[in-house]
């Protein structure tokens, strides 16, 4: 499964299985038929945008973000077709607009929705979406419930822990062969490949994110000496991002490090991953020179005391 942004050939599908689902739930409203018939003009041009999840080239869901102005969005019209209903796209789908949400700044992130929707309203929860009162003391016919997505609800929900099982150690290994396909470069001067077949060795610490069973992200640390260690192979899977969980795999490995005895932290990135180094600043990295080969021209260098 696969998320995609609107296109022109989307119409259709937005419109059949907003219409399903609501057809299904609520009724069909005025504002409801603004939207469907012309999604680029109610959505995307306000400053919004529609999101689909799509197997083997088929839309089996979608979901749009609506800007309403001062920062103020909104989640609507997330339906997914009955057939292909609990593969996780409809969480895949909320994860791709808080994400969207929080790279564009924006303030404010709500939805409407109706208690009875039972399996929704915890995924809304799950997602760190919080029930309260409605500022504008209006809303959609048929729903009784007003959420507001909250970032710290979200994270508490992230467990980090240290990868000692076989199941974690085997999941931490999936995170970082899918770090290496998402990244922008070949990690073949790394002798990834090698890594992977060794797989933990060469690593003193692992740690993985979950939410409940399942796995979000992990990062390793390695041992450069006894005094100096390297965060290495951060990565949050995609349908996570936007809520915490590797600033929490970090915090973490910053404090497991320090009781292992390490009193400087090492590690390199690319100043292309923006969000990436911008979180290691935040964290008290700063920039030093290289200490290895990177032959990426971009490599940025950093250090941080224990």
């Amino acid at each position: 499964m696969k998320i995609e942004r609107y296109k022109p050939e989307y119409k259709q599908a937005f419109h059949d299985l907003t219409i399903a689902w609501l057809t299904k739930y609520f009724t069909v409203e005025p504002v409801h038929k603004k939207l469907l018939d012309d999604p680029e003009g109610a959505i995307i041009m306000p400053g919004g945008e529609i999101f689909f999840a799509l197997t083997e080239g088929r839309v089996i869901g979608t979901v749009a973000i609506r800007a309403l102005g001062e920062g103020r969005f909104e989640l609507t019209k997330l339906g997914v077709d009955a057939s292909a209903q609990g593969l996780g796209a409809g969480r895949a789908l909320c994860r791709a607009v808080i994400d969207w949400f929080v790279g564009h700044g924006g303030k404010t992130l709500f939805l409407e929705t109706h208690s009875k929707l039972a399996a929704a309203l915890h995924l809304y929860q799950l997602l760190g979406f919080k029930v309260c009162d409605n500022p504008a003391a209006d809303g959609y016919d048929g729903t009784d419930l007003y959420m507001e997505w909250h970032p710290m609800s979200a994270q508490r929900l992230v467990e980090v822990t240290a990868a000692t099982s076989s199941a974690d150690i085997a999941a931490a290994k999936e995170i970082f062969r899918a770090f290496a396909k998402w990244l922008p470069i070949d990690l073949g001067f790394q002798d990834f490949e090698g890594e992977m077949a060794s797989f933990p060795e060469g690593f003193v610490h692992l740690l993985v994110a979950k939410r409940g069973d399942e796995v979000l992200g992990a990062v390793g640390l390695k041992g450069h000496s006894a005094d100096v260690c390297e965060m290495k192979r951060l990565f949050v899977l995609p349908s996570a991002q936007g809520i915490g969980a590797g600033r929490l795999l970090c915090e973490k490995l910053l404090k497991d490090a320090k009781s292992l005895g390490y009193s400087t932290m090492l590690l390199d990135s690319l100043g292309r991953l923006e969000a990436a180094v911008a979180l290691y600043r935040k964290l008290g990295f700063t920039e030093i020179a290289p200490y290895n080969f990177n032959p990426e021209p971009d490599v940025v260098y950093m250090s941080r005391t224990l």
